[in-house]
């Protein structure tokens, strides 16, 4: 298929494709070995869902997204259970201004998924877009609890400590993970995102006499 016309591709055309390429090039069945790759004379596969993702991935960046969002539903439906399918979803819809949508398409992967902490993070990142921040707490506090091993589930659950106003409980989240300096001066930013001058102050104060 010439470059071309696959950038001008609409979803029905895309999944017309999608469907030429996996069944109008296979060989004849009588010769074909289960045991053998495609390119080794074996039979042609369905994509794997992580090959559907990096498709919808490199879609995305290229500007498509119309079509990256239809082939990344493509792959939630039909691995409910593949995490990674929901994240670039949610991402891109998150993007896009639709983080409602966002929402539900994680809290719905979750059902499938209960244990995946990166679906919980990027929950947790919807609802700061949106401003619900005991919410976020949640999600955050849930991926760290799963995957204490990830520096990003503490550091923000520690923001959105911070963003709640529990600053003490920010900075202590954040050292955990960062330099002490480092740690009040996340908190002084978002102290001051607050309107809480008074609080940006201190906290920068002490970072300035700890060891940078």
């Amino acid at each position: 298929m010439p470059a071309s016309t696959a950038r001008i591709l609409g979803p029905a055309a895309l999944l017309a494709a999608f469907a030429w390429l996996l069944g109008g090039c296979a060989s004849d069945p009588s010769k074909l070995d289960p045991n053998r790759s495609y390119f080794e004379g074996g039979e042609l596969r369905d994509p794997e869902p992580t090959t559907i993702v990096l498709t919808g991935r490199v879609l995305k960046s290229q500007g498509r997204l119309e079509e990256a969002e239809y082939i990344l539903r493509r792959a939630v439906v039909e691995y409910p259970e593949f995490s990674p399918a929901y994240v670039e979803l949610a991402e891109l819809l998150l993007k896009d201004g639709r983080s409602t949508e966002a929402i539900v398409l994680l809290q719905n992967g979750l059902r499938d998924c209960p244990g995946d902490a990166m679906m919980h993070n990027d929950l947790g990142m919807c609802f700061v877009v949106t401003e619900d921040f005991d919410a976020a707490s949640a999600s955050f506090n849930r991926a760290r609890e799963l995957d204490r091993e990830d520096a990003a589930y503490t550091a923000n659950l520690a923001m959105v400590r911070a963003l709640q106003g529990r600053y003490d409980e920010a900075v202590l989240l954040y050292r955990e993970v960062i330099p002490a300096a480092e740690a009040h001066g996340n908190v002084a930013i978002l102290a001051e995102s607050r309107g809480d001058l008074e609080r940006a102050e201190s906290d920068r104060a002490i970072a300035a006499q700890l060891p940078q």
